[in-house]
């Protein structure tokens, strides 16, 4: 009877095996192996306690230490793991499997390693205690170790996938990734519907740069296993970071619906609505992100972004302290402060530096490669430039660095593109054609990239960012290059102390105020270069009779509450005059009302507003036609929204202030003789605007002239320009050949 019920219980067939073992009972009362095969099913239907007390009884009648084993696991599922120690330190060699595993739950790491080698040396085919071993011994950080346990057996076992899978995670930890790919390659080969493995190779492959293949692993993973609510988040991450958040939305939903209260899902989801122009919708992600965890940093950063695009200057540095004081090394989050404080009124320039400063002191001193370069140090020979950028792209920003970048004399210098772009354009062919290398980063991370641009060997690498998104600072802390510049992209000051130099000009950045740079400041003809597209649409005159009117095309975030102020002081004196405000976030509903609110609290009248969302570029620039003046916000100004003005023949009038991100449309309008247009005081630039709005026919005569006028500057004369970049570069380099 017992030896039937024994073939039916390894069969799985537990109900048989149980009346089996029970007329074994009935014939022979207390049999121990009968009451043993009970415990048995007992904890293997879940019910700990009724196996506890069966295995107990048959010890009691006879004391077999490899029961006591058994009974070491129905007390462990009870959660009794000092009495399961107990037992399994009874049960011989049979138990030390076992006890590593109670003392691991227990947290007494060093003594579950002792254990799970005692089982090996008892039992040298015990692949489950060298996994486990290894598990240990990650824990204990001890990488290597814990490799060579799980090398050893894959030795014995080579088509495990659980110690593929397993190694290929100890691999990863090690910084091999390469490795970890190829196992985990494997364990899928053998197991295709792992998805565990899916999973972690999506993980490796993005680390490794390789995002077409993570993304195919992610799918993989949430194909095997849909209800895996992180797979999903990973995958939609991934999509975001692709810039393709219209497919990551859905499977952030996905996730939140399998899970209402999974925090990071809601927060990716914020991000994929926030790229999509739905920011009311992506802050009520955000803060639902942070109702289910107050102390999530990455949705407080987002929020603070968000709030901060929505024009939310106050709101969003309070969020952005907020989230530092909750982890003070969030670094994302320090620097979207030093971003957000940009567009603060109340911040000095003083706070700004020093903000950036620390930084620096914080994340970056650190990271200061002491490694020499082997270099030609000829002062004169030809230069090796870098440029660093995640706007490679159609983007503001690659209409200012783009000149450059693209007409540099190839006797002097050959370019390098080190490009973070996720998503390639016709502008980013256009980079690619000019470079005389390309290197596609996204996706490397600083360490990597800066071991790449090293072994470029490249003398003089430049940042085309500064605090704004997408930055690569931490790269430039790691130097991987001799000589480092900052410029064009948002020239504000790094506060790095190895980046050598910000190009500007004498307007952006006055003398006084340059002391509390870490970078020299070298000045250009004008802090811009630019290249105005070729589908710009012609210049339209504005007919006499239609009614005067004012433009704000910047972003909303620099629409700050002073701004607001000037423009209803204006309006007030000129009653017929329009407004028109242009920004991608007014396609949302909620920020046109939330905007025509404040609008109206500055006694603006809403019927004379008009509000203008998102556009495709040229359809942007038409709209130039049915304004007159430009108005420029402060304390941050314009940049490339200035030179779109003056493209399209209409004026720009500045308020310049301390702050440097306040001075751009001086640089701008000093380099075309216009500085006329440049206010000294709220006031004088309410009657700058309301003086000019009175002159049609002298706006009329500029808006002629502005077009050829910048055409003709050294601000797109790269005739001009370039050499100053060219003569700006010769001297660092041969100031480094020069240095010890």
């Amino acid at each position: 009877m017992l030896e039937q019920a024994r073939a039916h219980h390894r069969a799985g067939r537990l109900d048989r095996a149980e009346r089996g073992y029970r007329q074994a009972l009935k014939k022979r009362p207390g049999e121990p192996a009968a009451m043993h095969g009970l415990g048995l099913i007992a904890l293997q239907r879940g019910d700990a306690a009724a196996a506890a007390r069966a295995i107990g009884q048959a010890l009691a009648a006879t004391d077999r230490p490899e029961w006591r084993s058994d009974l070491g696991l129905a007390l462990q599922a009870q959660g009794k793991i000092r009495e399961a120690i107990e037992q399994f330190g009874l049960a011989g060699d049979a138990g030390l499997f076992n006890l590593g595993n109670a003392l691991l739950a227990e947290g007494r790491v060093d003594e579950a390693v002792t254990a799970y080698r005692a089982a090996i040396a008892a039992q040298p085919d015990n692949l489950a205690a060298r996994n486990n071993l290894a598990n240990a011994l990650k824990l204990l950080d001890r990488l290597a170790e814990a490799d060579a346990v799980l090398a050893e057996a894959l030795a014995r076992a080579p088509d495990s996938p659980e110690l593929l899978f397993n190694r290929a995670g100890v691999l990863s930890n090690l910084e091999r990734d390469g490795e970890s790919a190829l196992l985990l390659q494997r364990a899928l080969v053998l197991q295709p519907g792992y998805a565990a493995a899916a999973r972690a190779l999506g993980a490796v492959d993005e680390s490794l740069g390789r995002l077409a293949e993570a993304e195919a692993a992610y799918r993989r993973a949430v194909e095997a296993a849909p209800a895996h609510v992180e797979t999903w988040r990973r995958l939609g991450d991934l999509l975001n970071r692709l810039q393709r958040p219209a497919e990551a939305e859905p499977c952030f939903r996905e996730a939140t619906a399998r899970d209402a209260d999974f925090g990071p899902a809601h927060n990716g989801l914020g991000i994929a609505l926030h790229a999509q122009a739905r920011a009311e919708e992506a802050i009520a992600c955000f803060r639902r992100a942070l109702e289910i965890d107050p102390g999530h940093g990455d949705a407080l950063n987002n929020l603070a972004n968000a709030l901060l695009e929505r024009g939310e200057v106050a709101e969003s540095v309070a969020t952005y302290r907020r989230a530092l004081a909750l982890d003070p090394d969030h670094a994302i989050a320090h620097g979207g402060l030093i971003f957000a404080l940009d567009h603060d009124p109340g911040a000095t320039m003083a706070e700004r530096q020093a903000l950036r400063r620390a930084w620096y002191e914080r994340f970056g001193r650190r990271l200061v490669s002491k490694e020499p370069f082997a270099l030609d140090r000829d002062p004169d020979r030809r230069l090796r430039v870098g440029y660093v950028s995640a706007d490679f792209r159609q983007h503001s920003a690659a209409s200012l660095f783009g000149p450059v970048v693209r007409g540099h004399d190839p006797a002097q210098a050959e370019i390098i593109c080190y490009s973070d772009v996720a998503r390639e354009d016709a502008v980013t062919g256009d980079f690619k054609r000019a470079a005389s290398q390309w290197r596609s980063t996204a996706g490397l991370s600083d360490q990597a990239l800066a071991e790449t641009i090293r072994r470029d060997r490249i003398d003089i690498l430049v940042d085309l960012a500064g605090f704004s998104a997408g930055n690569r600072l931490g790269v430039f802390c790691r130097r991987p290059a001799p000589v480092q510049v900052s410029a064009w992209g948002h020239i504000a000051g790094t506060g790095i102390a190895v980046v050598d130099a910000l190009l500007a000009d004498a307007s952006f950045l006055p003398t006084d105020v340059r002391p509390l740079f870490a970078e020299a400041v070298i000045d250009l003809p004008c802090a811009f270069a630019w290249k105005a597209p070729g589908y710009a649409p012609p210049v339209t005159m504005r007919d006499a009779s239609d009614p005067p009117t004012l433009g704000y095309f910047n972003r909303l975030s620099k629409l700050s509450a002073p701004m607001i102020e000037v423009i209803g002081d204006i309006m007030r004196h000129r009653p017929q005059a329009r407004l028109v405000i242009k920004d991608k976030p007014l396609s949302d509903p909620a920020i046109r009302a939330r905007l025509l609110a404040k609008c109206e609290a500055a006694g603006i009248p809403v019927e004379r507003v008009i509000l203008l969302g998102a556009s495709g570029h040229r359809e942007h620039l038409a709209a130039f036609a049915e304004i007159d003046i430009a108005l420029d916000p402060f304390p941050q100004g314009g940049g490339v929204s200035t030179l779109e003005a003056l493209w399209m023949g209409v004026p720009v009038a500045t308020l310049p202030g301390e702050n440097v991100t306040s001075r751009g449309s001086l640089s701008i309008l000093g380099a075309l003789g216009l500085r006329e247009w440049v206010a000294d005081s709220p006031a004088t630039f309410v009657d700058l605007a309301v003086d000019r709005l009175s002159r049609r026919e002298d706006l009329a005569r500029l808006r002629r002239e502005l077009r050829p006028r910048l055409a003709a500057s050294p601000i797109c004369d790269m005739r001009i320009y370039l050499p100053a970049v060219e003569a700006a570069y010769r001297r660092l380099w041969r100031k480094w050949c020069e240095s010890p």
